[in-house]
């Protein structure tokens, strides 16, 4: 469900980031309109102290729901930040077009960063690898463990862009030691941000069928 809710709050952002562009550019074309600066400033304050807190709150979060929610808090900040500044400005200056200029400059900022992340959640419901997961050093590691003799059908895949899920076949020399090198396993999996590990035993001479022999060389 934290997949769910990166990829409804990245469709929300780009939706609501392509209406902004839209209305910035027709204001532009026609002018753009004066507004009312003083009440601008007030409520750019209250809204920069709000948002602020949040984003820093959460701007340390590593899921892709964090992530997304982090772009939305801050677009909100740099949207604040926009009309304290622009409305500072046109209270000295008449300046009309500052303000949709900076809707247009912050809109398509947050919409690209929001795309990218938009991307990365779509490749993690597709269970491609997690982003940055060093697959062969721990897949050496695995081979490491006084037992194992190789490793096949190894796939990771992430729940929500911090915690991963791991599921292999494991080589190993005798299967009565198959449940303390399981522990070995679970343990090693921890290190790299994988919290739950799905592992098959077998010996050097068991079929475990078609495709396990095509990749049993891995």
């Amino acid at each position: 469900m934290s997949l769910v809710s990166a990829l409804l709050t990245g469709t929300v952002l780009i939706i609501g980031a392509v209406v902004i562009i839209k209305e910035s550019v027709l204001r532009l074309m026609n002018g753009g309109t004066e507004p009312y600066a003083p009440g601008m400033i007030g409520l750019a304050i209250l809204g920069l102290t709000v948002n602020g807190f949040a984003a820093w709150k959460l701007i340390k979060g590593q899921t892709h729901n964090e992530k997304m929610l982090s772009w939305h808090l801050i677009e909100d900040v740099l949207g604040w930040a926009a009309v304290l500044v622009g409305a500072i400005l046109l209270h000295f200056w008449n300046w009309t077009w500052l303000d949709p200029m900076l809707a247009l400059l912050i809109s398509g900022f947050v919409a690209w960063n929001a795309l990218r992340q938009l991307v990365q959640t779509l490749l993690a419901l597709a269970q491609k690898a997690p982003s940055g997961f060093q697959g062969e050093r721990f897949k050496s590691e695995l081979k490491e463990i006084s037992g194992v003799s190789g490793i096949h059908d190894f796939h990771v895949w992430t729940l929500d862009g911090e915690r991963h899920v791991a599921s292999m076949h494991l080589v190993i020399h005798q299967l009565e030691k198959g449940a303390e090198i399981k522990e070995k396993v679970r343990h090693l999996a921890l290190h790299h941000g994988i919290v739950h590990t799905t592992i098959e035993c077998e010996t050097e001479s068991e079929n475990c069928g078609e495709d396990c022999e095509r990749d049993r060389s891995s």
